[in-house]
Order: structure tokens, then sequence, then C-alpha cells
């Protein structure tokens, strides 16, 4: 979905299309490729110097179920960056994609299990979309809300994340920290760069996981993540 979106950006900011076109295509693309719905219901500005600069706000990811509609994040502000000569290239180049105030609802597993089947991506005979190389990202002010039954819930507040694609082969580097209640919760993970993956191999991680104050030490460990369609699959 990404990579389609950088397309319609680099497109926009040459020919100079209103803003109100741009969300358009991008709604239609974003569900024809991952089966969920993305509303956008503040200004969105585009900038080309220094770089192509498309701004939304507001914005929010939703299933198919119409006013019923499940959330399943929602964030105040997406920006994202692209150098002029990504023009020419067949694999566009995001310099920075900067996400401000999103929360993230997880439900849980036995409602996941039922949301999943209903949003599965449509079959499309297009040959998929090249995604985009990412060097830079980041979040503030994030949270993560975790529900289920319509009553319980725990959340993950003050949620920073600020990851980075470094050296010759291209690792993928992620340093994060949050808050759950009064905890401070510390994550840094570093291994394959997903935009770099190749058939169905799953791609390896290192991690670090502490919580000062509630663990005696940092948990360190390894994880294997494969992506099937829309769904990220974590293997400790």
């Amino acid at each position: 979905g990404l990579a389609a979106v950088v397309v319609v950006v680099l497109t926009v900011a040459v020919v100079g299309l209103p803003s109100g076109f741009l969300i358009g295509v991008i709604q239609e693309r974003f569900h024809a490729e991952t089966g969920y719905r993305l509303k956008v219901e503040g200004n969105t500005t585009i900038s080309l110097l220094p770089s192509v600069a498309v701004t939304l706000r507001k914005i929010s990811v939703q299933d198919d179920g119409g006013q019923d509609a499940t959330v399943h994040l929602a964030a105040d502000r997406v920006q994202i960056k692209v150098p002029l000569s990504s023009l020419l290239s067949r694999q566009p180049r995001v310099t920075e994609i900067a996400v401000s105030g999103p929360t993230f609802y997880v439900p849980l597993l036995r409602e996941r299990t039922s949301t999943q089947s209903s949003n599965t991506a449509p079959a499309s005979s297009e040959a998929p979309s090249k995604p985009p190389l990412i060097d830079h990202f980041t979040v503030e002010n994030g949270a993560v809300v975790f529900a289920g039954d319509g009553k319980s819930e725990s959340r993950i507040d003050q949620i920073s994340l600020e990851g980075s694609v470094t050296g010759s082969e291209a690792l993928l580097t992620v340093n994060g920290k949050g808050r759950a209640g009064s905890q401070i919760l510390q994550l840094s993970l570093r291994g394959e760069n997903p935009v770099k993956r190749s058939g169905d191999k799953p791609l390896a991680y290192n991690f670090t996981f502490d919580a000062p104050g509630l663990l005696q030490a940092p948990f360190k460990g390894a994880a294997e993540a494969r992506l099937q369609g829309s769904v990220l699959a974590i293997k400790l």
C-alpha cells in the first residue's frame, strides 16, 4: 500500500493536482491492497522544497463495517518525505515518515480472529507493487490500547519510537520507550529490513526489553517475523 501512496504523491507534486484528488486516490489504493479503509478528516498539505512532503492530519484506519466500523489506528498527523530524485527511480525512497499522536487499538485474541477473517485484502490481478525504501521513521506521543469484550482495557502511553536503516546490509534498528501506568518500558531491536525480504523467508531480529524497577536486568532475546498479507506474525 505505501509504495502506491508514494507514487501517487510524487505524481501529484509534479502535475499540481489538488489535495482532494490525492486523498481519494490514496484511499482507493489503500483499500485495494489492505482490505481496510483509510479516513482523512483533517487538512492535507503538499510541499516540494527541499523535498517532496505530504502531510495528512486526523487520519484513521477502519474495517468495512460502515457506520459501526472498528477503528484500528488513529493519528493526529502523518508526514512522508521523498527526495525529488525518486521521481526517476523504479523503487521510491522515503527519507522520513513521522507519525504524531497515533493510537493503535489491539483486540484480544477472540475478537481479533473474527476481525481478521472479515478484512482480508481482496485478490488482485495486478503485479505486487515494489515497496519503497525507508531511511528513517519516528513516532511521538503514541499509545497502544488492548481491549476485549467492550469493557476490559489496558494500555501503553507516551510511546516514542525512532527507527533507521543503516549500513551496507541495510539493517533495521529501532529504539523505543513508553509507559504502562507509572512503569517505564524500553525496547531496542535490530535485524533485517522488511523491505529487503525475499519470498516467505522469516525475518530475524534481536531485541532487548527493559522495565526498570520491575525487571532485575534487561531481557534479551531473538524473534522471527513473517508478513502474511496484512498480518504480521511474530515467533519468539
